[in-house]
């Protein structure tokens, strides 16, 4: 069997049907659960990216059809996590704590999610003795957390 060569963050979600299956999550193909709060902040670390400046919660809301509330909590959660700086009062609001090319995709990801798998057969499979695609999913899941940690919040504003 080839080697899956390393494919960019974005390519791989191409490659995979992306459905949603609830409310408040996202599935690849039933394995992986990417929730909505990983969502939305990636895409929320996105736009301040392009911004380049000072954001409040609302503005960065307004843009990317996110609940504020919701951004805020998720925003709290970055901040604390080191990715976020924040200003309090008027004209306050957040900026990336550190340059955009600095900051991986795959770590946004993770520190939301906490734990996040492509495939079952990383997690405690019965079968994992005797799966026949085992190395397959394995060199997929390395594959992809190869791109997670090389895409970077500047790679994907340029996309």
């Amino acid at each position: 069997m080839p080697k899956i060569k390393s494919i960019k963050l974005t390519r791989i979600l191409a490659l995979v049907k992306i459905v949603k299956s609830d409310q408040n999550s996202l599935s690849i193909k039933n394995t992986m659960k990417l929730s909505t709060k990983t969502y939305y902040g990636l895409r929320a670390m996105i736009r301040l990216t392009k911004e380049e400046k000072l954001c409040s919660v609302k503005e960065i809301s307004v843009k990317e059809r996110i609940p504020e509330k919701y951004l805020e909590k998720i925003f709290q959660e970055l901040r604390n996590d080191g990715f976020l700086v924040s200003q309090k009062g008027a004209g306050g609001g957040y900026l990336l704590a550190r340059p955009a090319a600095k900051i991986k995709a795959g770590d946004i990801i993770m520190a939301l999610e906490k734990e996040a798998f492509l495939t079952k057969c990383q997690a405690s499979c019965p079968m994992a003795r005797q799966c026949s695609a085992k190395t397959f999913w394995r060199e997929m899941e390395q594959s992809f957390e190869a791109s997670m940690g090389s895409t970077t919040l500047a790679d994907l504003t340029k996309q």
